[in-house]
């Protein structure tokens, strides 16, 4: 699978500038996915097409954090360190910036924690 970015390469001097190739999350939960994402990827994704479903608004906002505190979020994420995972990936769930941001502070001091 070829990969791209742009701009392309640079150079200087006798060095070559050029980013480091994308990660590439190999998503699918059958044999041949699950063979590609040990074979070519960074990581999997079992259920992608699961982040496909539109869930009205009103829904989503009941939806909590799992924890409203870092420590209880690295709760979270020891658990999922325990499980084998070496990355775990967040997205924070809200209707206005404030909410965000906060959001966004409790994971970050989380992630400190772990």
């Amino acid at each position: 699978m070829p990969s791209r970015s742009s701009p392309g390469p640079a150079s200087r001097g006798d060095r070559e500038l050029a980013p480091e190739p994308p990660e590439v999350l190999v998503g699918g939960n059958s044999d041949i996915a699950i063979r590609r994402a040990v074979e070519h990827g960074a990581g999997w994704l079992p259920f992608a097409d699961q982040s496909r479903t539109t869930v009205p608004r009103d829904e989503a906002e009941k939806v909590p954090m799992p924890a409203d505190s870092p420590a209880g979020i690295a709760e979270h994420f020891a658990a999922y360190a325990a499980a084998g995972a070496e990355r775990v990936g967040t997205s924070p769930q809200a209707t206005d910036e404030a909410t965000w941001l906060r959001q966004c502070e409790v994971i970050a001091a989380a992630a400190e924690i772990s």
